[in-house]
């Protein structure tokens, strides 16, 4: 017999950061808004498949942020949006470009 336990890996998203990525997938350009919280966003990238940064933005104490970025220039493909927060702990989205 054995014995199996619930568990997501994942501790409460509560308190979480509300990071909002689009359109997606983006043709021209790409919205990125942010809300600070007590986790405390320090910076937002956006990094290719190969693990090069395309874009990255310090974010200073505040309460809401936002980015259009255009991204006609990037290849086509899929990019992460990589948020790293006051605690060390680095969340990543997912985005692509048509």
């Amino acid at each position: 017999s054995f014995v199996t336990e619930e568990s997501s890996g994942v501790e409460s998203f509560e308190n979480m950061p509300n990071v909002k990525v689009y359109p997606n997938p983006a043709e021209s350009s790409l919205g990125i808004v942010w809300e600070d919280n007590a986790h405390r966003v320090q910076r937002v990238e956006i990094v290719s498949l190969t693990g090069q940064i395309i874009w990255t933005k310090d974010i200073q104490n505040g309460a809401k942020t936002s980015e259009q970025i255009d991204v006609r220039s990037w290849s086509r493909g899929i990019y992460f949006v990589k948020t790293e927060l006051e605690n060390a702990e680095t969340l990543f989205q997912k985005v692509i470009v048509h």
